[in-house]
């Protein structure tokens, strides 16, 4: 039996307390069980030369959409997109993060683009596929030359180990006069 309870100042409590009766021990046995937050399927519309923070968890997929009409513009464009990581996750306290640093890789931000409005959720196991492109020391950009419809995109967080914890935020940003972040790997 799953139940939610209201948390004496009116809000509800985060978790859920599971009843069990089994049949050898009339007495309810309760176990406390966390609730797993569940990905979106939803889209974020991205504006138009702006940049926008966002938040991603480890094994989950930010979809974005940027709308033709939302940059005022008509006829073939080129779009302008960069995304760069502000925070990431980080061994978690206890731990030696020096050795953690040292013996483990993250693995990066991965963005996927499409500009198919049959393939609006790119990422993967999309259909038709679609190559990823790894955030490399923390940004990419991506330039698409001929945009005449919206664009679809995809931020997607592998999973991390045990020994990390904690989540990324990321900028991302879309324009059609260039870049809004700029990487200098000198």
């Amino acid at each position: 039996m799953l139940m939610a309870s209201p948390h004496q100042n009116g809000a509800f409590y985060d978790d859920l307390l599971v009843l069990d009766i089994l049949p050898d021990n009339p007495v309810p046995l309760q176990q406390r069980q966390q609730l797993v937050a569940r990905q979106s399927n939803e889209s974020i519309s991205l504006p138009a030369n702006a940049i926008v923070s966002q938040n991603i968890s480890p094994e989950t997929t930010n979809f974005w959409t940027l709308s033709l009409a939302h940059l005022n513009v008509s006829g073939s464009q080129t779009v302008y997109i960069t995304v760069s990581i502000c925070t990431q996750p980080f061994p978690r306290p206890g731990l030696n993060a020096t050795e953690i640093y040292l013996s483990e890789t993250l693995l990066p931000l991965q963005i996927y683009v499409s500009m198919d409005a049959a393939n609006s959720r790119p990422g993967p196991g999309s259909n038709p596929p679609i190559n990823p492109l790894d955030l490399t020391l923390g940004y990419a950009s991506v330039n698409l030359s001929g945009v005449t419809n919206d664009v679809f995109l995809a931020v997607v967080a592998g999973n991390i180990s045990s020994n990390w914890q904690g989540s990324w935020s990321y900028q991302i940003g879309a324009s059609t006069q260039g870049n809004h972040h700029l990487f200098d790997d000198t």
